[in-house]
């Protein structure tokens, strides 16, 4: 018969091994999704890389807040920043070059 010490080893043991498949999940899950097409780019390396500058340029000159959030959405900025982005830059073009 198992003492409880035994049982409550067990369990530890259990324990332990699924927190590191866990663990391992994570990583592996965190990694695939930091690891975008466009990682470590700034906001005019990403637009250029995906050849989408031109119509960036385009709705900013034009103020079109929501023709260029589409745009940075489409280069893997984040929903809160393209926002800010494309609402500071149509506040003053100029200020960005547009």
């Amino acid at each position: 018969m198992l003492t409880l010490a035994c049982i409550i080893a067990i369990l530890v043991f259990v324990y332990i091994l699924v927190r590191r498949y866990a663990d391992r999940t994570d990583r592996r899950r965190s990694v695939a999704v930091s690891e975008s097409r466009y990682a470590r780019m700034t906001t005019n390396e990403r637009l250029v890389a995906a050849g989408l500058f031109g119509q960036f340029g385009a709705a900013a000159g034009e103020s079109d807040v929501d023709a260029m959030v589409e745009i940075l959405r489409q280069v893997d900025v984040g929903h809160a920043d393209c926002r800010a982005i494309a609402e500071a830059i149509s506040a003053d073009p100029k200020k960005y070059g547009f």
